[in-house]
């Protein structure tokens, strides 16, 4: 997916350290800020306006990659395309969440 070579292309392995660090090395991290996060996110998601359904495998996808920053990306669109879930698969949402 094009957003994952984005958030690869602006890692800071610097701050990656630092960060990993900071979260007691329990994940690995590519050094993406929150403002840096925000800005290709929203880039990202601005695309996707007006989007009909909900992407899970976007979702899914995003969980499996092994740095931090993207279960940042898949709260985030969870968040942001919230009104796409269907009544129903939101109980089941909490539970994975």
């Amino acid at each position: 997916m094009e957003i994952f070579k984005t958030y690869y292309q602006n890692a800071n392995p610097e701050k990656a350290l630092a960060m990993a660090a900071y979260m007691k090395n329990q994940f690995p991290f590519l050094g993406i800020q929150s403002p840096g996060r925000k800005e290709i996110n929203d880039r990202y998601f601005k695309q996707l306006k007006g989007a009909r359904s909900f992407d899970w495998e976007f979702v899914f996808q995003s969980m499996k990659m092994p740095e931090r920053e993207f279960t940042y990306l898949a709260t985030e669109y969870i968040y942001r395309f919230r009104n796409l879930i269907e009544p129903y698969l939101s109980s089941t949402l909490r539970e994975l969440l």
